[in-house]
């Protein structure tokens, strides 16, 4: 049970990568485009509107780049482990300076206000340290994309990127 948990993690890892490679691969197209993706064991998802063949085409790309040694593809700055990262920050921030029951409310808030601050300045860097450890894996050898498919059915395009391992 626990090599196969270990195994749904690092194929979600290296999904994830692949996923922030295509959105970087799709950005660089059309840097104004509005695009999410999650990411699990058998793939990504991409939401928003882009092409069927566009994102089929720049899926290879990420994958062909991540292969050849561009690992910075898979860190996105719009990834959800940066927000992750900001408010485990702001939470701490929070409880160590409203925890101290003896000190006046004026110096709580302004112990918080400078922990939220540290938080905001930290989140980033530590989100993308984060991606690079512990939620992405650039490592992509063996890796294939299998379809991209549309669900039209969706208020807001969606696209399915299935991959697998050989």
């Amino acid at each position: 049970m626990k090599m196969l948990v270990g195994s749904l993690i690092e194929a979600t890892r290296r999904n994830h990568a692949l996923e922030h490679a295509t959105l970087h691969v799709l950005e660089e197209v059309d840097a104004s485009s509005r695009l999410a993706g999650r990411s699990d064991w058998s793939g990504f998802w991409i939401y928003g509107e882009v092409g069927t063949g566009e994102l089929a085409s720049a899926a290879e790309e990420a994958l062909t780049r991540l292969n050849d040694g561009e690992n910075r593809l898979a860190i996105h700055p719009r990834c959800g482990t940066n927000l992750v990262a900001g408010l485990a920050l702001a939470g701490w921030a929070y409880q160590a300076a409203w925890g101290k029951e003896n000190r006046p409310v004026w110096r709580k808030a302004v112990s918080w206000m400078v922990g939220l601050s540290a938080a905001l300045s930290l989140a980033q860097p530590l989100g993308y340290r984060l991606q690079q450890k512990v939620t992405t894996l650039a490592d992509l050898r063996g890796l294939r994309i299998v379809s991209v498919r549309r669900y039209p059915q969706a208020q807001r395009p969606i696209h399915f990127v299935e991959t697998s391992r050989t």
